[in-house]
């Protein structure tokens, strides 16, 4: 059950940024994760280390490659897909 003064999701930067510094950085949304865009989770990383909490801005940063591999990781099999289709096609 809610706590009725508390609000149950983040309305501000600021209020990501402190659930961030409070190591929950994983929010959930339809049963996947809500990420921030990378640029926006490099700023953040940013202001961490820029206030001495070095452990918390590399957590953000594996977060940011993690993300990045995803994203590689599809572009390489949408690429690999087109190919075995062309080749497909190609052989009839």
């Amino acid at each position: 059950m809610l706590n009725e003064n508390e609000i149950p999701f983040p309305t501000t930067v600021d209020d990501h940024k402190h659930q961030i510094r409070m190591g929950r950085v994983v929010t959930h949304r339809k049963g996947g994760r809500a990420k921030g865009s990378i640029r926006e989770l490099e700023l953040i990383a940013a202001d961490l280390r820029r206030g001495g909490e070095i452990n918390r801005a590399d957590e953000v940063d594996r977060e940011i490659m993690a993300i990045l591999d995803k994203k590689i990781c599809r572009k390489i099999i949408k690429r690999s897909r087109k190919e075995q289709k062309m080749l497909h096609i190609g052989s009839c």
